[in-house]
């Protein structure tokens, strides 16, 4: 009776490490949209690795020699983590590897959305650059600004730092826990959420899905923060923003610009107003 371990692989892995599991272990490649293929593999399997495929319990239902679950993913959101206690199985991710790219992106997002680098591009295209522009087309500064970052995690952190040192900006933050590292080099401040999007030109959301965070930022949250501040929602998984709130605020407010990278349900972007 054969004693290799047989790990099911329901996304394409990089050559080098698809090697390397072969090495060890009978690997099963399984297309991860045929989920009863996908179910019927973990049956028999001692491990699975992938990424962007919801693994329900139900899914696990007969897996009883599965140990090990890895998500090729920062976020765990596609797995129930108490049923995968109950089971005994461990699930792993790969915490901090996009950790500066996601960082670079969100800046990228607060840099476009504070200089408008989408829309005047597609307004150049369109061919509407016919003469000087005026006070109808200028984005506003970034430097010397504050940014309010809700959840100063690894990747607050890091957003933190190139505000910071990069821009000369002044960084509000909320979190559960206070940051010392960034509060210390980067002269981070801690304070409540209230308070963040009263004062803040830019408030970036960096928070994971919890109950606590789920819609989290409603009408309410957006008529508290400057007519002229600009918000980017960069949380994991869905959004935290409440439904529907960024129409509402459309329909109170004259400027709250709105960029998200975050979920496949996303709130939809709030234009400059006509008033």
């Amino acid at each position: 009776m054969s004693t290799q371990k047989k790990i099911v692989a329901y996304k394409a892995l990089p050559a080098d490490v698809l090697s390397y599991l072969e090495a060890r272990a009978e690997v099963v490649t399984v297309d991860p949209k045929d989920t009863d293929a996908l179910q019927a593999a973990l049956k028999s399997a001692n491990g699975a690795i992938g990424a962007s495929v919801q693994i329900t319990p139900q899914m696990l239902e007969g897996a009883t020699n599965l140990r090990v679950l890895s998500t090729i993913s920062v976020g765990y959101d596609n797995f129930d983590v108490a049923d995968l206690t109950r089971r005994g199985i461990v699930l792993t991710h790969t915490p901090d590897v996009l950790t500066e790219s996601t960082a670079d992106t969100v800046f990228a997002l607060i840099l476009s959305s504070a200089r408008r680098v989408v829309e005047l591009a597609e307004w150049v295209k369109a061919g509407n650059w016919k003469a000087s522009i005026g006070d109808a087309h200028f984005g506003v500064d970034v430097q010397g600004k504050t940014l309010g970052i809700v959840g100063l995690g690894r990747i607050g952190g890091a957003v933190a730092r190139r505000a910071a040192l990069g821009f000369r900006m002044n960084v509000l933050y909320t979190n559960r826990r206070p940051n010392a590292q960034a509060e210390q080099e980067y002269g981070a401040k801690r304070v409540e959420l209230d308070e963040l999007l009263a004062q803040s030109d830019f408030v970036c959301l960096q928070v994971p899905l919890t109950g606590e965070t789920r819609g989290m930022i409603g009408a309410a949250q957006l008529k508290a923060m400057k007519k002229s501040a600009i918000l980017i929602n960069a949380s994991r998984g869905r959004p935290s923003m409440k439904p529907r709130s960024s129409r509402r605020c459309k329909m109170a407010r004259s400027w709250a610009p709105v960029s998200t990278c975050s979920s496949k349900s996303r709130c939809p972007p709030v234009r400059r107003s006509s008033r």
